[in-house]
């Protein structure tokens, strides 16, 4: 049963305006759907306390949502809301403590959410204590509670109660560690970590204590927290094995792999937990070191969860950070790297995998900052845009709390987020239909990645990034001199020169790549191309139907899009033969290297006729004329210069030449264009044969 409205833990004070629907009429809501300055009548939010209560001008505590359904581990313990919750009116006889101790469940009708006017972080507001009712822990039944699950990992605030209404603790070590292993099998692991603390106010040398602490301490993901602790415990007794494992994991967390393999070492006894935990930080290290991964396995990792937060080391190759002139900082090459090189893999710092705000990313890193402080130094560290001055020093140094700025954090969302997908490669029909997944749905999300970030845009990047879950890969798509700035692209090449320079003016730059300095030199033939592309964005969807009575317009089209690029080729040729003529030297940073060869070549720079030419050659197709639609997969082809952005479409249209040679039985050239798409598609994946092996299976190709 619910706590009555007699009950003396009930706080009840017959407000007027506190809510009159049965409970057994409410509808459940969860944080996220809480909209601001609404009040949601006929609803009611379940939720747990994960702090103490304070008491001022009402009583704060801190709440979580809970996990509802089944949803992989890594899943529930990341993506739990957390909100504040001022109680106004409640009026608390006793020990507040007693009332609203950590792990209380609340039921609290028609919620009211809005964003806290001095910090600009979403909080509750709930006036009336008659719309808040507490759940004792014996009842696990009932139509609110069917189907909840807590999270082990959120922030949690815990220690002694509150000075004003000291709770009267018992005396007894031994019966406060009972106590807290009690709490800690029934997974009440911050009550468990507060029976410790008081335990250890007592005897503050306890081994046993200190570890189990500890334990207690990586369930709720305080890796920070969990290492001081067992690391207090070993310098008690160093040979304590519990203590030293609980060590390598809280640095195994923290990522601090060298360190937490030397702390494996020193176990005398080796236990099927040590080690796993072994052959996964030898894992973790031959990744960081080498840059070695398996990609496949990888995947297949990513697949089996949802959302795939990944567990994998970052690594780093042969760049390095440096000032570049009129960008800020950037990445430059330390050496000569080949085409295909792994150049950087990464985690998110945070993301998010649906198409959300980034209001919700930012709520995200909030979350990060308070369970991990120490991080804010290399998020405070990202440009926060032109308006915004660096942080000072001293504000970042965050060892036990990080401050929290709203409005810093969310232009550094801005400025330096990637799109991520939720599929490793988009279909063949991603000519037709770009940001389409392969189930044909547009999902999509948003992550930051810190130092991905400090590598600047090209439309023409000679790097070229993607995502498995919040992992991210990056590989250079042609040759690089050492000095050479390494560039990835922000936004797609393949869009208009408006539609690039638009989606730029957001993070508040300008490209000077030669595509848009080209485009930008000829106003009205970028203009007309511009307006030809829009006309054809329209016929699209009839086009990948197969109308073919769209073949004359779509020719009209491409001969209108070709006349804009009329003075294209003279234009390119001079800078292409003057970049070829002979490697003069620049400085990137303080070092003296060459420059490279130009990014796109004469026959290259009409890249605008690309999907036009794509979608001729499929009307072709569908009339069985596969020498027409072969030729013009050919000039589709070429007309794409081997850069970031667009090596995975040339991949695409490799593969589609391979099959239409294949209708036309000419199986020599499908073979050979099967070569030719595997090599482009090493540029990005690497050669992992079991990558290849799916996706040419996926593509179907005879």
């Amino acid at each position: 049963m619910l706590l009555s409205q007699q009950d003396p833990r009930q706080t009840s004070t017959n407000c007027p305006d506190s809510s009159k629907t049965p409970f057994n009429s409410l509808e459940r809501i969860s944080l996220f759907e809480l909209r601001l300055n609404t009040i949601h009548l006929g609803r009611v939010l379940v939720c747990r306390t994960i702090s103490k209560p304070i008491q001022s001008a009402a009583v704060h505590v801190e709440i979580e949502d809970p996990i509802i359904g089944e949803r992989s581990s890594a899943a529930q313990e990341t993506d739990v809301t957390t909100a504040r919750l001022p109680l106004y009116n409640f009026n608390v006889s006793g020990v507040l403590g007693d009332v609203l101790d950590i792990g209380t469940r609340l039921f609290i009708r028609k919620p009211y959410c809005e964003f806290d006017a001095e910090d600009g972080l979403p909080m509750l507001r709930c006036y009336s204590p008659d719309d808040v009712v507490l759940v004792p822990n014996e009842q696990v039944d009932g139509p609110l509670l069917t189907g909840l699950r807590w999270s082990n990992a959120v922030s949690i605030t815990y220690g002694p109660p509150v000075k004003q209404q000291s709770r009267p603790r018992s005396g007894k070590i031994d019966d406060l560690q009972r106590r807290g292993n009690e709490q800690f099998i029934r997974k009440e692991y911050a009550s468990a970590i507060d029976s410790y603390t008081q335990a250890l106010e007592l005897e503050p040398d306890d081994v046993a204590l200190l570890s189990n602490r500890a334990h207690a301490h990586l369930q709720l993901q305080q890796f920070r927290k969990a290492l001081q602790d067992a690391e207090a415990a070993l310098k008690l007794d160093g040979a304590n094995p519990k203590a030293r494992f609980r060590q390598a994991k809280a640095l195994y967390a923290m990522r601090s792999y060298e360190e937490a393999w030397n702390s494996l070492k020193m176990l005398s006894k080796a236990t099927v937990e040590t080690q796993e935990l072994s052959r996964r930080t030898r894992q973790r290290l031959e990744e960081q070191k080498n840059g070695r991964y398996n990609v496949m396995s990888i995947l297949h990792e990513a697949r089996s969860t949802w959302p795939p937060y990944l567990d994998h080391s970052d690594y780093v190759g042969p760049m390095r950070v440096t000032e570049i002139p009129g960008k800020g900082r950037g990445m430059v090459a330390t050496k000569e790297i080949a085409e295909g090189s792994l150049l950087m893999c990464s985690k998110a710092f945070a993301v998010v995998f649906e198409e959300k705000s980034v209001h919700d990313i930012v709520i995200k890193i909030v979350d990060k900052l308070k369970k991990e402080p120490w991080v804010a130094t290399e998020l405070y560290d990202l440009y926060a845009g032109p308006n915004m001055p660096p942080m000072s020093t001293n504000c970042t140094n965050a060892t036990e709390a990080a401050e929290i700025d709203i409005a810093r954090i969310t232009n550094i969302v801005i400025e330096n987020s990637f799109t991520v997908d939720k599929e490793l490669w988009t279909p063949l029909s991603s000519q037709l239909l770009p940001h389409a997944n392969r189930r044909g749905v547009l999902d999509v999300g948003t992550g930051l990645w810190i130092l991905p970030s400090l590598i600047n845009h090209s439309c023409l990047a000679n790097a070229s990034f993607f995502n498995i879950g919040d992992f991210m890969f990056i590989r250079a798509v042609r040759d690089l001199n050492e000095g050479e700035e390494v560039c990835v692209a922000y936004v797609g090449v393949l869009d208009t020169y408006e539609g690039r320079t638009k989606k730029l003016e957001k993070r508040n730059f300008e490209c000077h790549c030669p595509l848009c300095d080209f485009e930008r030199a000829q106003p009205e033939a970028t203009c007309r191309r511009a307006k030809l592309l829009d006309e054809f964005t329209r016929m699209r969807p009839e086009i990948q139907m197969g109308n073919v009575g769209k073949m004359p317009r779509l020719k009209v089209i491409m001969d209108e899009i070709r006349k804009t690029y009329s003075t294209a080729s003279a234009t390119i040729s001079t800078s292409s033969r003057r970049g070829k003529k002979g490697k003069k030297k620049v400085t990137a940073g303080g070092v003296a290297t060459t420059t490279s060869p130009p990014a796109m070549e004469p026959h290259q720079l009409p890249i605008g006729l690309f999907r036009t030419l794509s979608a001729y050659s499929h009307l072709n197709a569908c009339l069985g004329q596969f020498n027409q639609a072969v030729q013009a997969l050919h000039e589709a082809f070429e007309v794409l210069p081997r850069i970031a952005g667009v090596n995975f479409v040339r991949v695409d249209i490799a593969m589609q030449i391979g099959k239409m040679y294949g209708m036309l039985n000419r199986f020599d050239e499908v073979g050979r264009w099967k070569k030719v798409a595997r090599k482009e598609f090493q540029m990005l994946y690497g050669e992992d044969q079991g990558l290849w092996k799916e996706y040419v299976d996926d593509f179907d190709v005879c």
